[in-house]
């Protein structure tokens, strides 16, 4: 009777192997869960850091296409390609020729004075293409979009749409992109891009015939 209730006294007092089991394997469980909460929370907030960087960059480039645009001194171009066009800009003093180019290798957009040398303005951009808007003789309205321009048709030209990608460093998140998004690793550096669109407006002045104007009268 003595050895029933000492035996009796150990069992309360202590645990079963079992019961040691199932704790341990609770606890795994609750930690296991634990951790991957605390991942996906880390993820989602290097995701929104990733975002915010990248709004930062695509504000910062739409701002330097309109510095630049701000800073044409005549109405439409000399000529106009798919990522390289020629037009007149006046940065400081007199109005003179620039060409405007993507260097897609090291992913800037450069300038340069006619007979100069490259100088980059807008890093982190690629996959440029341009379109022009050509309006009809005599009037500033785009009558039609064409991927290159030159001659009269340049002279004509109103409105450059740009196409691009913006890029800032970062890895994909796991549950992967948002559309419009990509991923590049080239170069042994991790780049994630967003493609943007913009339209540059040029100079215009309508041009009026003074002839047939005096014979309407």
């Amino acid at each position: 009777m003595t050895i029933c209730k000492r035996s009796g006294l150990a069992r309360i007092s202590g645990f079963s192997l079992l019961e040691v089991l199932l704790s341990l394997a609770l606890a795994s469980v609750i930690l296991l869960a634990a951790s991957q909460l605390l991942q996906a929370l880390m993820q989602r907030a290097h995701w929104w850091q990733l975002l915010s960087q990248m709004v930062v960059t695509r504000q910062s480039v739409e701002k330097s296409f309109a510095l630049l645009a701000a800073q044409v001194c005549q109405s439409g171009l000399i000529m106009g390609a798919s990522n390289h066009w020629r037009w007149h800009l006046q940065p400081a003093g007199s109005c003179e020729l620039y060409d405007v180019r993507l260097r897609a290798d090291k992913q800037q957009l450069q300038k340069r004075r006619l007979g100069g040398r490259y100088t980059s303005f807008i890093d982190s951009i690629s996959a440029l293409r341009v379109s022009y808007g050509v309006s009809g003789q005599g009037d500033c309205v785009v009558r039609q979009w064409l991927p290159e321009v030159s001659d009269q048709l340049a002279q004509q030209t109103v409105l450059l749409r740009l196409q691009f990608a913006v890029g800032v460093p970062g890895q994909p998140p796991v549950y992967g992109l948002p559309v419009g998004w990509h991923f590049d690793n080239a170069n042994d550096l991790a780049m994630l891009w967003q493609t943007s669109e913009l339209v540059v407006g040029l100079p215009c002045t309508v041009v009026t015939d003074t002839k047939q104007d005096g014979l309407a009268l």
